[in-house]
């Protein structure tokens, strides 16, 4: 089953001292191919990312962060997500009122 999902991404802990860093880019793919279902992307310099209209399968999915200085030399790094169609279950419920204080149903 395929699904029309969008990314919100952020990140941190990329920086250059030397040449500063001229672009950030963002992929989306496999463990064999990181942009094998998005290529890379460049988002500017900031810290975050909005992919959309991706149609994702259930499955793992790897995400990777590249980036770039002005010498167009790159590091990157990247996580594994999990794309999960399944809902969740809800056994206990519980509500909370300003007066009567916290209800606990079972």
């Amino acid at each position: 089953q395929t699904f029309s999902h969008v990314l919100h991404l952020g990140w941190y802990g990329f920086g250059e001292p030397e040449s500063g860093i001229q672009e950030m880019l963002v992929g989306l793919g496999t463990d064999a191919d990181p942009t094998a279902i998005r290529g890379f992307q460049t988002v500017g310099t900031g810290r975050e990312a909005v992919m959309t209209a991706l149609q994702l399968t259930e499955g793992h999915v790897r995400v990777t962060v590249r980036a770039q200085n002005r010498a167009r030399l790159y590091t990157e790094n990247n996580i594994t997500i999990t794309v999960d169609s399944t809902p969740p279950e809800c056994s206990n419920l519980g509500v909370a009122t300003p007066d009567a204080g916290y209800f606990y149903y079972d």
